[in-house]
């Protein structure tokens, strides 16, 4: 029903009198309600994405930072705690090769120290010695001997390499291992890391020696332990470390997840609350527009924020066209008695 009806205009003649009621409904309502239907219809579009957008990209910023720093915090720790115990573990292992070294060092200082022999036999005697010492599981761990010029001369393990040079010799890592060995005993003594071929698993596993020099009879000698066992708990223990951190993001994404569960239904539900009530607006007012509305309708004021105030300026329009409308009614109605006496003075 047209809202002039509504007003009371039932009785009101169609001849000059509807097009003004229709020009004051067009005139005060229809421009108003297009613009706010046009605006409704963008938020209508856009403005639940907004909401949602808001909340979830903060979300998964903080989610994907959090999750970031939590990676990089497990893996430091765990890095330096897997650094730390791979020192400790080859501090013993230093400290065990120079107990080695020391042991084969008073093997061979009664002959390194015989003035009566020449060089060349107290040499030879002391290479006998050294071939002959072992220790440890297998052949693993034994003692070897090469001159300053990098000739081997007692090598235990594999005595087909006595007698070449074995400067030019790389292990798989491109280490120089006989010049670094050299360099660390006539240095003094010290420790060098490569990789070599271990007997009692046939392998090239990672080793470390530690090499002196009998300056006396031109010699360095020295003895190693292979790491490979502490490779493998290294390599244990970045496993578990991995493991550790997976759990660990798998429980942070977890919960990260419920919490973005929670606050997207808490953003549905507060865009309804935003929306509906600019959609009962919105409509009120395309009824109105459109000639159908109901002037005696108002819309509920139940807060007091921005959608308080846009339902308390509806009501405020409706009343005002209502009160308007009512006023051409009034106009009207004397008009049309004020054109009936006239008509009958005429008649008359």
């Amino acid at each position: 029903m047209p809202q002039c009806a509504r007003a009371g205009l039932e009785s009101v003649p169609k001849d000059g009198f509807e097009p003004l009621c229709m020009f004051v409904e067009r005139l005060s309502s229809k421009a108003l309600s297009q613009g706010l239907v046009g605006v409704y219809s963008m938020a209508k579009r856009s403005l639940r994405y907004k909401i949602l957008l808001l909340t979830l990209i903060p979300l998964l910023v903080s989610l994907l930072t959090v999750t970031l720093i939590v990676r990089h915090q497990l893996y430091a720790l765990g890095s330096a705690e897997i650094s730390e115990i791979r020192t400790d573990l080859i501090a013993q292992k230093r400290a065990a090769l120079r107990d080695y070294m020391s042991l084969a060092e008073s093997a061979v200082q009664p002959l390194i120290n015989n003035s009566v022999l020449s060089v060349e036999v107290r040499r030879a005697q002391v290479l006998s010695v050294l071939r002959a010492l072992k220790y440890g599981d297998g052949n693993d761990g034994y003692v070897f001997a090469y001159d300053f010029d990098g000739r081997a001369l007692a090598v235990r393990t594999k005595p087909q390499l006595e007698g070449q040079n074995m400067l030019h010799i790389k292990d798989q890592n491109g280490v120089y291992l006989i010049r670094e060995l050299l360099s660390v005993a006539r240095s003094g003594g010290g420790f060098v890391e490569y990789s070599w071929h271990k007997p009692s698993v046939n392998q090239v596993v990672p080793k470390l020696s530690y090499a002196i020099s009998l300056n006396q009879l031109g010699l360095m000698i020295g003895t190693g332990i292979y790491i490979d066992d502490v490779e493998q708990h290294i390599s244990n223990m970045r496993e578990a470390l991995n493991r550790r951190i997976t759990s660990t993001l798998v429980i942070v994404l977890a919960v990260g997840a419920v919490l973005m569960l929670i606050m997207v239904a808490a953003s549905i539900w507060f865009s309804n609350t935003l929306t509906l009530p600019l959609k009962k607006a919105v409509r009120a007012l395309n009824d109105i527009g459109k000639g159908r509305g109901d002037l005696t309708r108002r819309l509920s004021v139940d807060t007091r924020d921005e959608i308080g105030e846009l339902a308390q300026g509806f009501n405020n329009f409706a009343e005002m066209i209502q009160r308007l409308v009512a006023e051409v009614k009034q106009g009207v109605d004397e008009l049309s008695h004020s054109s009936q006496r006239l008509q009958k003075v005429v008649n008359n």
